[in-house]
Order: C-alpha cells, then sequence, then structure tokens
C-alpha cells in the first residue's frame, strides 16, 4: 500500500451548519473524524462523518448513528438520534475558513 493510502483527518466540530436542500452534490466523499475542542482525537469525544468540499463550501453526512448530543446538534436530529436520515446534507457556514482544515 504504501504511499497510496491518504492522511485521516481530524477536524473541530464546526460552529455554525444549514441544512442542505439543493441539487445532489456530485464529488468523492472522503470521511474524517469531528471532535470536541479541548478533546482528545482519540477519545470517545468523537465521531466520523463523511464530507465533500465544492469551490470554498463543505458539506457532511452522517456515517451512522451516534449517540452523542454534539453529533445530534449538528445534524439537527433529535435526542437519540429521533429522525437519523443517513442521507442528511448539512454545509458549513462557520468558521468561514473551515475548508482550509482540509487542505494538505
Amino acid at each position: 500500500m504504501g504511499n497510496t493510502q491518504s492522511k485521516f483527518l481530524y477536524m473541530k466540530i464546526p460552529t455554525r451548519v444549514k441544512d442542505y436542500h439543493g441539487e445532489e452534490l456530485e464529488g468523492e466523499w472522503k470521511t474524517c473524524n469531528l471532535y470536541k475542542p479541548g478533546f482528545s482525537t482519540d477519545g470517545k469525544d468523537n465521531f466520523n462523518v463523511r464530507f465533500l468540499i465544492i469551490d470554498d463550501n463543505v458539506y457532511m453526512k452522517p456515517i451512522n448513528r451516534v449517540y452523542m448530543s454534539e453529533f445530534e446538534t449538528l445534524f439537527g436530529f433529535g435526542m437519540g438520534c429521533d429522525g437519523y436520515d443517513e442521507n442528511k446534507t448539512i454545509q458549513v457556514l462557520s468558521p468561514d475558513d473551515y475548508k482550509n482544515n482540509f487542505l494538505m
């Protein structure tokens, strides 16, 4: 495998997002790990999501249910992931330079 394996990304949870209801987004969705600021990236206080960058916009989708308030709030699911939808897409609004976290 050598150098063909991409680096796994660890990102802080974005501070502001909105639901995305536009046209279907095309591109290669990748995976990153979101963590709470001030917490370790290798602990139980993080979760994986899919992300896609188009122009200056970062979009995210859940990979699976995560029973954690930060995950539920980020995607707008209710307590206990009530209303979970694996196809839900959100767009990151803040911080403005969030996409820069993904530049390698």
